[in-house]
């Protein structure tokens, strides 16, 4: 950065700014490096009390005061306060109200050093200080800020401080005030960033005040850079010629800067705050002025920066502020060096001294001449030691006159080698020895470093360390070895596997009760959704129904999901679902023999919430077989994620453990214990071997082969061999295993029904067979089942049905009123089976109440009911039955408070004073003069009250009067006023005003005011998407957007108000009749009617009910991979919209 050029001008100008108030306040850099600063001068005790004039350059027109105090409209240079002399009257007095008796700000406390500036302005708006700034350096932080305190205590002194661009534009203003109840320096400051572009301001300091307002001193006027200063010890006095004087420098905050610090120092021979005349004159913390001449005057500076860089003049670092060194001959003829301790005094030539210092005495010698002595006094510091000790336990220690033996602080008095007393205070830490129990735990292959052993196994050892005060520590330890940590297996070998069977499409929609053993709960067999604390094994999930007191569906049930095996195929597969009521269960246990010993195991099982309201907690707990908890793990199945979630729990088979239970509870019931659960596993963490394996049973006298692969082989040596084993039952054990065959594939030729039972199959190395085992890498159980294709086929169907409360559903001529699942058995034209199962839910009824208010003389046309008379009283009950969205009647009841609205009538008319009023009504024999009110209260025609009130003007007789009443009825909109007779109205109401008429008799203008609140009405409609709309005053062009839209608009009412009508309008996509075609052509291949119902998703059954295939973009008419046999199919179909259509569909072989 190039170096910048500072020129300053300084000036007092006169100016008429207007006055304002603010406030003080200082930010962070208040206490930066100083840029500028004016402190007028005075440093050294040898200098006047009152200091020069201004530099007569300065454009300033105050007037400076030499005699010892300020005139009016003028100012003084002193060391110290004065009050101002009245000169006006004779004798000359002192102005009442002025503080006086204090000193400059740059050296507080201390009278004998440093000017200020008192000022005393006339009734004038003055600018006391204005200084301009050039060479700033861009976008830096600077801080403008001034030392101000009251003269007169009665008038606070208004100041403002101004930042202007050389053009005389104001960048940033500041407006305080010195606060007159404050006898003390007060500082005033405000931040300025220099912006882009900039390199000069001015800095301006005025008062707009005058007279007493404008009495007040001025110090210390600064300009300051937000960077750590420099501090010097800079001479308080003149130096004396011959005399030597070290100037040191430090930062008491190095910011940015890296230590050590570099400090270069300048010297000039003018207090110049610009970067002209300074000359570098040395480096270093210190700079040492020896044997001083008058060379050495003039003003001295230095600048820091970081280690290693030397630093130039600049305006935009870390440096001190300028202060001067004066040279001056010292007549001497005796100099005395003495020292005392603090506290005590100093007797030199009759003055007492108790403080350090130069002191000078002028004596006669017997000559008579003149002899000087001069006393160096130094009161040497207080000598306060503060000691830290830390011992052990155990021996006293000795600390002066006491005997220490527990922490704390001490303090004792010594003598110093001077002679003066030095106290000394002592923290002292006194550490105990420990004894400490520790128990602590490694896994197995890990050392333990205990001391300066290397232990491996589980023992008691002992062993002596050193703290770290030193002191003896001994360490009692139990080192505890646990076996290694499990590893996730949840895709290894399976050991054990409850996938609760139903793995062929032909199987049953419900399954089979668990064996006896592994649950206690009631198991239901066909209506399980009108059980409770029950399960149900199904292949896919139902809402359960309440038949207590009525059959209706539970609010708030997942359903229409199938099982976790075969998941989003819902025609193959079990799992359990599980309604527990108010109490734990344990709904699957299983125990498991033949373990191998160090194994590890993971245990685990799906789970899917079956309540979406409350979530399921599930305990997965292993015992050994006495029913001791091995370990256990608890779980939460999240009912707000409607999916099959996992959860397990690795194990680690202990040594001489072969047999352990599994088990699988809930501690929740209730809704928390409605869940469904699947493949209940337990996996050795081996590689697993995977077997491809039939769908569905096999035909008898077909062929297929069971084929065995591994993607990860582990630890096997390739090419692997591979052990077939045969079961006639699913056992998980090792009873029952035969061995039939090796190789990779095991094919079945010709099956027959010897064929049937369940396969398993071991991988091992190559050149090694293997035996059944439980601790290797195997398959699961595999499943065969045989079948004669020719036997008679059973068909299923399923359908579900939703009927309204109160109705019935007819099933192959049965009459069914309550929800449930009911089977019929039909022969086809084959004479085969044809199982129909119904899943009939009754929807319940649907009853709405509804409450609202009216007036006696009001219609009601809400909600669907237009009622016209009706009849007073809070219990109006109105029904009707409007249709639901699923077509069952809905109940609406309307409970219709009826109330009365009072009517108020007001006639006016007018009489002579005493005569009879006999009319509307009313019997009126004595009338006052004037106006007067009366009120009669009647029963309307619907028994409510109806009050008439006459508003009577009887005037005095006069011969020849004709009085006269006229009435105006006026509107107006809210927010306007109407005037009348001089007034202006803004609410509704009667108003009356009395005049002479023409006649010169009483003439009453009355006036009806009516304010016309601003309506709003809200009206709602329907159209299909891409549809204009014209209705209600709106014309709407077609909207494509679906969903609520809002449109207001603003009328006109008869009266002139607005009105304004919001329409919200429902978009909606338009109705579209779904065209389902009956039979479809894919054998043309002419891209016409090839494909049935593209874009839709859809499931194709064969005519035994057998899911064929499930596409999401329609059929194009093949299966496994050729085109299906000609013939009629049943689909499922659903739409985006979630609506599903059943039915058939006929593929055509054109010719």
């Amino acid at each position: 950065m190039k170096l910048k050029k500072l020129l300053f001008f300084i000036s007092l100008l006169f100016s008429s700014v207007v006055s304002a108030q603010g406030t003080s306040g200082t930010e962070d850099c208040g206490s930066g490096a100083v840029l500028f600063r004016e402190s007028f001068g005075g440093d050294f005790v040898s200098e006047p009390v009152v200091g020069p004039a201004l530099p007569s350059s300065s454009s300033i027109t105050l007037k400076n005061s030499t005699g010892g105090m300020p005139g009016y409209n003028g100012y003084l240079i002193t060391k110290t306060a004065v009050v101002r002399i009245q000169n006006g009257s004779y004798p000359p007095h002192v102005y009442a109200g002025w503080y006086a008796d204090f000193g400059d700000h740059t050296y507080p406390d201390d009278m004998t050093r440093g000017y200020f500036m008192q000022v005393d302005l006339e009734s004038t708006a003055q600018t006391f200080y204005k200084v301009r700034v050039d060479g700033l350096c861009e976008n830096t932080n600077l801080y403008f800020s001034f030392y101000g305190r009251p003269a007169n205590y009665q008038v606070d002194a208004p100041i403002d401080l101004s930042i202007m661009d050389v053009d005389g534009n104001v960048l940033k203003k500041g407006l305080f005030t010195i606060d007159c109840n404050k006898n003390e320096w007060q500082q005033f400051g405000i931040p300025f960033t220099v912006p882009l572009g900039t390199t000069s301001i001015v800095y301006s300091v005025y008062s707009s005040a005058g007279s007493n307002g404008g009495d007040f001193c001025l110090d210390d006027i600064e300009i300051r850079l937000c960077t750590p200063p420099v501090e010097v010890n800079s001479p308080e006095d003149s130096l004396c010629i011959g005399s030597n004087y070290a100037m040191k420098a430090k930062m008491n905050d190095v910011g940015s800067l890296i230590e050590p610090i570099t400090y270069t120092w300048y010297k000039n021979d003018t207090k110049n705050y610009n970067n002209e005349g300074w000359t570098k004159v040395g480096t270093g913390n210190e700079f040492s002025l020896k044997n001083v001449t008058k060379k050495d005057e003039g003003y001295y500076k230095v600048i820091a920066t970081s280690v290693g860089v030397e630093g130039e003049y600049s305006m935009c670092g870390s440096f001190s502020d300028i202060f001067p060194v004066m040279a001056k001959e010292c007549k001497v003829d005796t100099v005395i060096y003495d020292t005392i301790c603090p506290g005590t005094t100093y007797t030199f030539e009759g003055e007492e001294l108790t403080t350090s210092g130069a002191y000078e005495k002028t004596l006669k010698n017997i000559d008579g001449s003149d002899s000087t002595v001069i006393l160096e006094l130094t009161v040497l510091d207080s000598i306060h030691t503060v000691l830290k000790d830390t011992v052990c336990s155990g021996p006293s220690y000795a600390f002066g006159n006491q005997i220490i033996t527990q922490s704390g602080v001490y303090t004792e008095t010594f003598t110093s080698e001077s002679g003066c007393d030095s106290i000394v205070t002592l923290e002292m830490t006194i550490n105990k020895s420990y004894n400490i129990d520790v128990r602590d735990t490694i896994v197995e292959g890990e050392t333990y470093l205990f001391g300066d052993q290397n232990l491996y196994g589980s023992g008691n050892y002992k062993g002596i360390f050193t703290t770290v005060a030193g002191c003896d520590s001994f360490v009692n330890l139990d080192l505890v070895v646990k076996q290694k940590p499990l590893t996730e297996c949840s895709n290894g070998t399976i050991l054990f596997k409850e996938d609760y069977g139903g793995n062929y499409v032909n199987d049953p929609v419900l399954g089979p009760a668990l064996p006896s053993g592994v649950i206690t709960l009631p198991f239901s067999d066909h209506v399980w959704d009108r059980l409770k604390n029950g399960y149900d094994i199904r292949k896919e999930a139902i809402r359960r129904l309440d038949n207590n007191p009525r059959n209706h569906i539970y609010a708030g049930w997942y359903a229409d999901f199938g099982d976790h095996t075969y998941e989003g195929d819902l025609t193959r597969g079990y799992f359990m679902i599980v309604d527990l009521n108010f109490k734990e269960a344990t709904f699957y246990k299983v125990r498991v023999d033949d373990l191998c010993e160090n194994t590890q195991l993971n245990f685990s099982f799906w789970g899917h919430p079956i309540n979406a309201s409350e979530s399921a907690p599930i305990t997965l707990t292993i015992e050994d077989v006495n029913g001791n908890v091995i370990t256990e793990e608890k779980f939460i199945i999240d009912c707000h994620n409607n999916a099959w979630q996992q959860f397990s729990l690795p194990f680690f088979v202990p040594e001489g453990q072969t047999s352990i239970v599994y088990k699988v509870y809930s501690g929740a019931g209730g809704n928390g214990g409605d869940f469904a659960l699947d493949d209940i596993e337990i996996r050795l963490c081996t590689p697993p071997v995977d077997v491809e394996f039939p769908a569905d049973s096999l035909c008898i006298g077909s062929d297929f082969t069971l084929k065995a692969s591994m993607s990860d082989k582990g630890s096997l040596v390739e090419p692997i061999n591979y052990t077939w084993y045969k079961n006639t039952e699913k056992n998980y054990n090792n009873e029952g295993w035969v061995k039939i065959a090796t190789g990779n594939e095991l094919p079945l030729r010709n099956i027959t029904k010897n064929e049937e039972g369940y396969y398993k199959v071991f991988a091992t190395s190559n050149g090694t067979s293997s035996e059944y085992n439980m601790c290797s890498s195997f398959s699961d159980i595999v499943s065969v089942r045989v079948k004669s294709c020719t036997e008679e086929i059973v068909k299923r169907d399923t359908i579900r049905e939703t009927i309204c409360y109160a109705s019935s559903y007819i099933f192959d001529g049965e009459e069914l009123e309550k929800s449930g699942t009911y089977e019929k058995t039909y022969k086809d034209e084959q004479g085969n089976d044809s199982i129909v199962t119904l899943e009939l839910t009754v929807l319940d009824r649907i009853v709405t109440e509804l409450f609202d208010t009216i007036y006696i003389d009001e219609e009601y046309n809400k909600n669907g009911f237009v009622i016209t008379t009706p009849v007073l009283g809070p219990n109006n009950i109105y029904r009707q039955i409007l249709q639901s969205e699923s077509g069952c009647d809905s109940s609406v009841a309307l409970k219709l408070n009826v109330i009365c609205r009072t009517n108020y009538t007001d006639l006016y008319d007018t009489i002579y004073a005493g005569a009879v009023y006999d009319a509307n009504g009313f019997y009126i024999t004595d009338t006052p003069i004037g106006i007067s009110s009366y009120s009669l209260q009647y029963s309307n025609r619907y028994g409510c009250d109806s009050i008439v009130t006459l508003n009577l003007y009887a005037q005095d007789p006069v011969e020849y009067c004709s009085p006269s009443v006229k009435t105006y009825d006026v509107a107006i909109c809210a927010g306007e006023s109407y005037e009348f007779k001089g007034l202006a109205y803004t609410a509704t109401g009667t108003y009356m005003k009395m005049y002479a008429n023409a006649e010169g008799c009483d003439s009453l203008i009355i006036l009806n005011l009516t304010v016309v609140e601003p309506s709003v009405t809200v009206l709602s409609a329907e159209i299909y998407q891409n549809e204009k709309f014209d209705g209600y005053g709106f014309h709407l062009d077609p909207i494509n957007e679906l969903g609520l839209h809002r449109f207001d608009t603003i009328y006109q009412s008869v009266v002139g108000c607005d009105s304004t009508v919001i329409l919200y309008l429902n978009v909606k996509e338009p109705v579209i009749e779904l065209m389902i075609p009956t039979a479809f052509t894919p054998y043309t291949g002419d891209g016409l009617n090839d494909v049935f119902m593209p874009g839709y998703e859809v499931y194709i059954y064969d005519r035994y009910g057998n899911l064929m295939t499930h596409s999401s973009n329609g059929w194009d008419g093949t299966y496994r991979g050729e085109f299906a046999t000609p013939g009629v199919y049943m689909y499922v179909l659903m739409t985006n919209a979630g609506d599903k259509y059943k039915g058939t569909i006929e593929i055509v072989k054109s010719k």
